[in-house]
């Protein structure tokens, strides 16, 4: 069935992604994520989408890690892409 055939792609991207996660650890390349709530690094981030909130207390602080950031003897190589909370409109 496809949901079958689906769910075995899933699993065969899981592996290729962790492999490919622990070949570039071993060649030294830092994978990292940010957390919720926390303050953007616009260095080792790139804001891809914006989430409006009337916490003025979570302006500007992340609201999402929507992918990994790679970094290379103290060189981002790759920022993490995040959505990010910003004042409502309202």
């Amino acid at each position: 069935s496809s949901t079958t055939m689906g769910n075995m792609l899933i699993a065969i991207l899981g592996t290729i992604a962790d492999d490919i996660g622990d070949i570039l650890e071993k060649h030294e390349v830092t994978i990292y994520k940010g957390e919720t709530g926390v303050e953007n690094t616009a260095v080792r981030q790139k804001i891809v989408r914006k989430v409006e909130t009337a916490d003025a207390s979570m302006v500007k602080k992340v609201a999402e890690s929507l992918s990994y950031g790679y970094e290379y003897n103290g060189k981002i190589i790759y920022p993490e892409k995040i959505s990010i909370y910003v004042k409502s409109k309202e």
